[in-house]
């Protein structure tokens, strides 16, 4: 029927890392939650062999998000992520030859809302259509205005093209 209820809105349910015994413990059994749909890429062909992970809030210091589950797509470009815990989530993918897309659509995760979901729900057609195109990496130091470090901060880059960069500069 269901699974344990892996998370509960970015909180993990308490556990004994040093192997003690404990009782009296109730833990909630949920039903799971499941995502399916496909990635496309140009002319909508489908995408194998491309990674759709769903990820969801950090609640502790480190970094912002946690990959909770994920699978690769198979040859139809069809994906299907089982035994989700309710939760708030980002999905994103991940394909060679192709830009990474984000959903909730959106540039970044600090520009959307996440997309809750909640014990039993099925979440069908969640397709994704990637634009061709390599990401790019870039190396160096980040420094505030003041010259501190931007510790705490979560920065996004993104490509901008040329002609809207000139317009934002003027």
């Amino acid at each position: 029927f269901g699974s344990i209820l892996q998370t509960n809105f970015g909180s993990l349910l308490p556990h004994d890392r040093h192997g003690g015994r404990s009782s009296g413990i109730t833990l909630p059994v949920l039903p799971s939650t499941e995502v399916s749909g496909h990635v496309y890429g140009v002319n909508n062909v489908p995408l194998s062999n491309c990674d759709v992970a769903a990820l969801t809030d950090n609640p502790e210091r480190g970094p912002p998000f946690w990959d909770v589950g994920g699978q690769f797509t198979d040859q139809a470009g069809a994906f299907r992520l089982t035994r989700l815990g309710a939760d708030r989530y980002f999905f994103v993918v991940h394909c060679k030859n192709y830009l990474p897309a984000l959903l909730p659509r959106a540039k970044s995760p600090d520009m959307t809302n996440a997309t809750t979901l909640l014990p039993g729900d099925r979440l069908h057609a969640v397709d994704f259509h990637l634009t061709a195109g390599r990401p790019h990496s870039i190396q160096g130091r980040i420094t505030l205005s003041d010259g501190s470090k931007p510790e705490g901060h979560t920065i996004w880059m993104q490509q901008i093209p040329a002609d809207t960069l000139a317009s934002l500069m003027m």
